[in-house]
């Protein structure tokens, strides 16, 4: 809260909304298509809806598996963007989040 600002806390589409923003690009990182991507969104969208405990539990099991897979740790890739982010000015982030929020890119 403190290095993001309270509004990025205020609802849960904007933390959903970031959680979808980082892993899309991880998923750009690892080069796959925009047309695989929008496949899986429209995909997840035919679909009924989910409970939320169940898929932040199979995010998690999820990023496990992946950084396995790619030889990763998830720990350190964790506290190294930790230290990153609480490094940078608090103006940065917060600047940037009320930009995305003013775009609409945080709503549903």
């Amino acid at each position: 809260r403190t290095t993001f600002g309270e509004p990025c806390f205020t609802t849960l589409v904007e933390r959903v909304s970031r959680i979808l923003e980082e892993a899309t690009e991880l998923a750009q990182a690892e080069g796959l298509s925009q047309q695989a991507a929008l496949h899986i969104v429209n995909t997840v969208f035919s679909r009924p809806v989910g409970e939320p405990v169940q898929e932040l539990g199979g995010i998690g099991v999820t990023l496990l598996a992946y950084a396995e897979s790619a030889g990763l740790s998830a720990d350190d890739a964790e506290s190294a963007e930790l230290s990153r982010v609480l490094s940078l000015p608090l103006d940065k982030f917060r600047k940037r989040h009320a930009e995305k929020r003013a775009l609409g890119v945080s709503v549903a």
